[in-house]
């Protein structure tokens, strides 16, 4: 979620600096019978574009669709951030109470802790396929021999 945030924050500057390059005004578009119009918006007039300036349409169109998407992003950046606070909250507690002596000693036979999980996963053997041991080219944090990338991303963040 952390993640999330940073992404959002980086969107964020970047219709920032996009917002200075575009020209003042608001576009508003109306329907004439089978065709629109495009007016300007100013703050106490409305002006008609024609069609030569389509240009200036297209960029206050854009402005005005990056104004709607920072809308949304600072709406999801606030929710992220009340998540995240409401989360760390609470983060933890389960973790907490299975390495709590007492507690532990009554939940060990249905939960164990993730990392300990974790830990007995990686430990325990596997018969490997011994078919293709050309293709084992690429070498995991361990110093054993893999097949592909995908392994060894997998391999690093489980040993991480």
């Amino acid at each position: 979620m952390g993640r999330n945030k940073e992404q959002l924050l980086k969107e964020l500057d970047k219709i920032c600096s996009l917002e200075k390059k575009f020209p003042k005004g608001e576009l508003r578009c109306a329907k004439n019978e089978s065709r629109y119009k495009w007016f300007v918006k100013n703050q106490e007039e409305t002006i008609y574009l024609s069609k030569k300036e389509k240009d200036l349409a297209e960029k206050l169109a854009v402005k005005k669709y990056y104004s709607y998407k920072k809308q949304e992003l600072e709406t999801a950046l606030s929710a992220c951030c009340a998540f995240l606070q409401k989360l760390q909250s609470v983060e933890g507690k389960t973790e907490q109470l299975l390495y709590h002596p007492e507690y532990r000693r009554l939940l060990e036979k249905y939960f164990v802790p993730m990392n300990e999980k974790l830990k007995e996963w990686q430990n325990t053997p596997y018969e490997r396929c011994n078919k293709h041991e050309e293709a084992l080219n690429i070498k995991e944090t361990q110093g054993k021999m893999l097949r592909s990338k995908s392994e060894a991303i997998i391999d690093m963040l489980l040993y991480n």
